[in-house]
């Protein structure tokens, strides 16, 4: 599968310097006694899960999962460092190729049994097995071993950062494989089932509802529970940003993940919630099908590339978002300041031209589908259909639920395929490697390769950057580059658009809540506390 990255601490501490640890303001306050509904509800905007199994899930069921289970350890983005999670400490040797970590005593699974040195084996050694999702993570160990209950140790094929890979956001969780009994454990999974030590456990799952999920407090979690902490959590789905926000002020709701700009600066001027303006690590692209239908035409694509004006998308979006420039976002080793797209509408008749199609050529149409309710989006393919209408394409953009866009992208059937997809990415660690691994190395089927690029050279150069971030920051560095420029420029296979701005919403009686941009959209409800109760 996939190779080690090396992390930058370094560039992610300073780019996460200025985040806000916010405190609730004052407002009507709910029923104070104990015995009150202490449900946290987090409004999100399209369908959450698209798989539960934490070795395999690669999604947006993250910001479910990170309340349920547990990692070794945690990426402070703050402070820029790993913290305690499952382990206590831990240690490398003077070469690298050797890491052992030290495990709480107390720490137990929502089945009942320890989480135990071998329990935390089983777990990771199973992810690596099945190899799905972001598990290429743990491409640098060669074996685990437990040699007390306490005492997890891993020998390592090169030297890698460890202690930041059993921070990850996805494939790192630590989970009982024996909680299915003899059922097949990923369907149990799937089920609306979990296996976690974290605070919450899952309780209900409605496939498609619009309360698709509910977590309860595991009265055993170790940290115990306090009368001004959230017992439950539901996770509502809400495509319609102005509906969510009627639910937050009716008292229906706790937290909106994102409001388009004018309902932000509406609720800026509401003195019963918080609102906050976070940079992010997740910024978003148009994938643009290279195998099949009018864009298999590099010209095409070459046109297409010069329609898009960042700037005045960025200008529509209100400070919901900034122009991209290259595939990775700023504040990750990997980012550039001179890899933006230039628009040049007039180069862009000459090119459609030349292919056959413009004013004065065929007409051309092109499918594109993003995910509903993703407001940032809706805004990219609002402008961008009014700048091709005059060159004469069309976009037949449709919002749809994230599963249906993601079924269509990877149909067996090619031609079933759209043309574009608009759709965002965020880390799995604090670095770039999950970009170039997941959308631009060859894959087949595609999994998040959407534009199905097909390269060797591309899946050569992206195959060595382990030992380059390991022993030559220079050599990474010119790499990284030379992986960009090739998908953006030579093939113009993804044209990364706008980094995102979250513009959040949250009920301004609770306190506590701090945004981690390598955890994308979670939300460490354990944390949180309600003021008043």
């Amino acid at each position: 599968m996939r190779t080690h990255r090396r992390i930058a601490v370094g560039a992610v501490a300073a780019a996460t310097a200025a985040l806000l640890t916010l405190a609730g303001c004052a407002s009507a306050a709910p029923q104070s006694d104990q015995g009150a509904d202490r449900t946290f509800r987090y409004i999100y905007n399209t369908v959450i899960v698209t798989d539960l199994d934490p070795a395999t899930h690669a999604s947006s069921e993250q910001i479910v999962l990170r309340n349920v289970y547990e990692t070794l350890t945690n990426y402070d983005a703050q402070a820029g460092e790993v913290v305690p999670g499952l382990a206590t400490e831990w240690s490398a040797s003077d070469d690298g190729l050797t890491w052992t970590f030290t495990l709480r005593d107390d720490a137990v699974f929502h089945s009942g049994r320890a989480v135990d040195a071998t329990a935390v084996k089983e777990s990771i050694d199973r992810t690596i097995e099945l190899g799905g999702g972001l598990s290429y993570i743990w491409d640098s160990v060669n074996s685990i071993e437990a040699p007390s209950a306490t005492e997890l140790v891993f020998t390592l094929d090169y030297p890698a950062p460890l202690d930041l890979v059993t921070s990850a956001g996805y494939a790192a969780y630590v989970y009982d494989i024996e909680a299915a009994g003899d059922e097949d454990l990923a369907e149990w999974f799937n089920a609306g089932n979990d296996a976690g030590s974290g605070p919450y456990e899952l309780v209900d799952y409605q496939k498609g509802s619009d309360h698709e999920l509910r977590i309860e407090a595991f009265e055993d979690y170790p940290g115990g529970w306090a009368d001004d902490q959230y017992t439950a959590v539901d996770f509502i789905v809400s495509p319609e940003q102005t509906t969510s926000w009627q639910m937050l002020q009716n008292g229906e709701g706790d937290f909106i993940f994102n409001l388009r700009p004018e309902l932000f600066n509406e609720a800026k001027n509401n003195d019963s919630v918080n609102t906050f303006q976070i940079p992010s690590f997740t910024n978003s692209f148009a994938f643009l099908n290279t195998a099949s239908g009018p864009l298999a035409d590099i010209k095409v694509r070459e046109a297409l590339s010069k329609t898009l004006d960042l700037d005045a998308v960025a200008k529509l979006m209100q400070g919901a978002g900034t122009p991209a420039s290259g595939m990775i976002p700023e504040g990750l080793t990997g980012h550039f300041d001179d890899l933006g797209i230039t628009a040049d509408l007039d180069e862009a008749k000459r090119l459609f031209e030349a292919a056959g199609y413009g004013p004065s050529g065929q007409s051309l149409s092109l499918d594109v589908t993003f995910e509903e309710g993703n407001e940032n989006l809706q805004s990219l393919a609002t402008y961008w259909t009014s700048v091709l209408a005059p060159l004469n394409v069309t976009l037949n953009t449709q919002a749809l639920q994230w599963t249906a866009v993601y079924d269509q992208a990877v149909s067996p059937d090619a031609s079933a395929r759209q043309d574009i997809v608009l759709s965002g990415w965020w880390p799995d660690a604090p670095d770039a490697n999950s970009w170039y691994y997941n959308l631009v190395r060859s894959a087949e089927p595609p999994v998040w390769n959407l534009s199905y690029l097909s390269d060797p050279e591309l899946d050569a150069m992206i195959d060595g950057l382990p030992l380059l971030q390991a022993t030559d920051e220079q050599a990474n560095l010119d790499t990284q580059r030379k992986i960009q420029e090739k998908v953006i420029g030579e093939h113009i296979a993804i044209l990364p658009t706008i980094v995102y701005n979250y513009q959040r919403v949250m009920n301004g009686d609770i306190e506590g809540y701090v945004d981690n941009p390598l955890y994308a959209n979670v939300v460490d409800v354990y944390k949180l506390k309600n003021t008043a109760w």
